[in-house]
This record gives C-alpha cells, structure tokens and sequence, in this order.
C-alpha cells in the first residue's frame, strides 16, 4: 500500500489492521515476507488485515511514516482506525502475531473456568491468570486495569475459585504466569503487593526470565552470557517447575551479580563434574566464575532447599 491507501483503509475498514513500514533493501524486511504469508492464513477467518507499506516510494510515503514514529524498517504496527494505532513489540514469528492480533478483538480479561483454563494457559506466548476474591476490590482492580493497558500483549483471566487456585498451586490473592514455550508456571511473589506497576514489572520480567532453562540449544550462549552463573541441575519436570518458583526472590535480589538457571542432569549432568559436583546426585546446585574460572559447588551432603542455597550464595557475594 501506498501512504494514502494505508489513511483509507483506517478510515474505512471496520477490524484490526497489521502493518508492517518497510523499505528496500532490507534484509530483515525479506526475512518477515513469509512470516506474514503465514499469519494471513492463520487469521483469514478473523476480521484482521495484514498490509506492508512502502516507506521510500515517494516523498509522501516518507512523511507519512515518519508521523507515525517510524524511525527503522522494518517497523510493525496496528491500527484499529486512524488515529487509534500502537507499535507492536512482541515476537516476529507468525503464531504470535495472529495470537496477538485475534486478542485485540477480544475481552482484554477472560473469566476462567476449569473448563477453559487449559485453553486460556497455551493462548498466549504468556498466559496470566488472577485468583482474586470478588470482595478484594482493590487487587481486583489492580490486576484489571493491568491486564487492560497490556491487552494483546499477553493473554489475561481472572478466577474468584479458590479450588482453581488450589489445583494451579496458587496463592489466593495471587497469579499464575503461563510460558507457553517452556510448559512452565511461575507465580506472582507473595512478598510483593499486586499492583499495576509491581505486577507489569513482574510480567516484563519473564519476558526476560530471571530463572532460564538450559537446553542443547542455549547452554553455551548461556555460560557466555554472564560472568558468574547459579546452575541448578534437576532431573524433573517437577524439580525445575519447583526451584524455578521458589528461587524467584533470591534470583531477583542477586540480579546483576549471578545469573540462574535450570540444568537437565540427564543431558548434562556431566557438566556437573567439572563444577566439583558429584555426577549422580540430583538435585544439585553451584556457582561458576566464568571471570576468575572458579567454581564453588553446595555441599552436596545438605538437602538443597532455597534457605541453603540462599545462604550459600550469601557467602560468596
């Protein structure tokens, strides 16, 4: 689309619309064709448009974009009118952006069931669910204006059961964190106060977990990534969901100084040995200096809970 094709199909058309400001060349640019092949599939039964628009066609055309803010290509933005628009930040590939888009034209909260909870866990990149009391106005209120101002970004329920929570293993006030990627669930710090502000902290957090998990994939650009690194090797699901939890505060309060994050012992338990960690007892856990190439392994004849370990990283910082 040209600059004034884009005004008139804002003005006209009655839906979202994801635009994505380009121009040539554009590497990147190339590299979102097919992304955006597939997100018109996927939301063609959805009243969503996808368009590009050329930004260097014509003096016109560059006006236009720079009064839109656009300052690099490629940029990507939705428009629900002409004058309603926001820059979309979320992941360039085609499932979050059709996942994105189809939240827009939903309920910015959902009310959560037993039926649907599973479904609303895998609707987003981040799925947050609130257990909040229908009395508790304050934290009510707190939890649905945040879920307002992020609305599309993640997706957001709200239950007033306290059996949900129950069976969620959530605190009642509290929320649940879903990461669709990692099939994981942390919860909102019960030392903290839900608020707009401290639970969008929290939520841009995990954008950027503060406890990662370590694969084939990540665990040499992990070690490469911080100087001193808190590995915690796990053999479960279970193990990794429950330091993952649990070390949220300890990991938050030593941000900047260590690095955490979960290891599956059985792909690299051997890995292990190396930190001064007897290969076989699981879980373990140990701190590695990337910097000083020291490693300062938990005494492995302790029962590692988060006090131990707590303390043990108290020691060396």
């Amino acid at each position: 689309l040209s600059g004034a094709e884009l005004r008139d199909f804002t003005e006209s058309y009655h839906g979202s619309i994801f635009v994505e400001f380009w121009a040539s060349p554009c590497l990147a640019c190339d590299y979102l064709d097919p992304v955006l092949e597939q997100t018109v599939h996927l939301v063609s039964d959805d009243n969503i448009l996808i368009v590009k628009v050329q930004c260097d066609n014509s003096n016109e055309d560059r006006d236009m974009c720079r009064s839109y803010g656009v300052t690099s290509k490629p940029t990507l933005m939705v428009f629900n009118g002409p004058h309603q628009y926001q820059t979309y930040v979320g992941r360039q590939r085609a499932n979050s952006i059709s996942w994105f888009m189809k939240r827009l034209n939903r309920p910015s909260v959902i009310e959560i069931t037993k039926e649907n909870i599973d479904h609303v866990k895998m609707s987003g990149d981040l799925a947050v669910i609130g257990f909040v009391d229908d009395l508790d106005t304050e934290a009510k209120s707190e939890f649905l204006s945040t879920a307002e101002s992020l609305h599309g970004i993640h997706a957001f329920g709200i239950s007033s059961s306290r059996d949900l929570a129950s069976s969620e293993n959530a605190s009642f006030p509290g929320v649940m964190v879903y990461n669709r990627d990692s099939d994981s669930a942390i919860s909102f710090p019960t030392s903290m106060t839900l608020t707009g502000q401290s639970l969008g902290q929290f939520l841009e957090a995990q954008n950027h977990p503060l406890i990662r998990e370590i694969d084939f994939d990540t665990f040499d650009d992990y070690r490469k990534s911080a100087p001193v690194l808190g590995l915690i090797f796990v053999q479960t699901k279970a193990e990794r969901l429950h330091f993952t939890n649990s070390l949220q505060d300890v990991a938050r309060r030593y941000q900047g100084r260590i690095t955490f994050g979960t290891v599956d012992a059985d792909q690299f338990g051997a890995a292990s040995v190396k930190l001064g960690l007897t290969y076989g007892k699981w879980p373990a856990f140990a701190v590695e200096n990337i910097l000083d190439d020291a490693v300062y392994p938990l005494d492995q004849q302790i029962v590692m809970t988060v006090p131990a370990i707590e303390a043990f990283v108290l020691s060396l910082v």
